[in-house]
């Protein structure tokens, strides 16, 4: 499932693009075979509902093709229950956390199982 409503927004706002749902759309399905196709150097995985440990947890039940798309990319966690996946005070949060794990240069990372961590 690739995220939609604000995620979108928030990958502009730290100079990043959505590549498959526009801002305001909503979260939606997509096949393993369009998702190989997408050139990619960061994967940043929020599932709904789940924290960093829920996540890393059902990475082993993944399909074994994923392993193909991930392989050469920097693959990030992050607590999408806590910080992405409703609206609420924690969005700027949110904000902090994408553009730390997209430009490490400029935002010092702060990673950690509360917030987010790099596979």
């Amino acid at each position: 499932m690739v995220a939609g409503n604000w995620i979108p927004d928030l990958l502009n706002f730290s100079n990043a693009e959505s590549l498959m749902i526009k801002s305001g759309s909503n979260s939606n399905f997509i096949k393993l075979k369009n998702l190989v196709k997408l050139k990619v150097d960061k994967v940043i995985l929020m599932p709904c509902g789940f924290d960093i440990n829920r996540t890393k947890k059902e990475l082993k039940y993944l399909d074994k093709d994923f392993d193909a798309f991930f392989h050469n990319k920097e693959v990030f966690l992050v607590d999408g229950n806590r910080f992405f996946n409703r609206p609420g005070p924690s969005i700027l949060e949110s904000l902090f956390i994408l553009c730390e794990i997209i430009h490490p240069d400029i935002f010092q990372p702060k990673p950690s199982n509360k917030r987010w961590i790099k596979l």
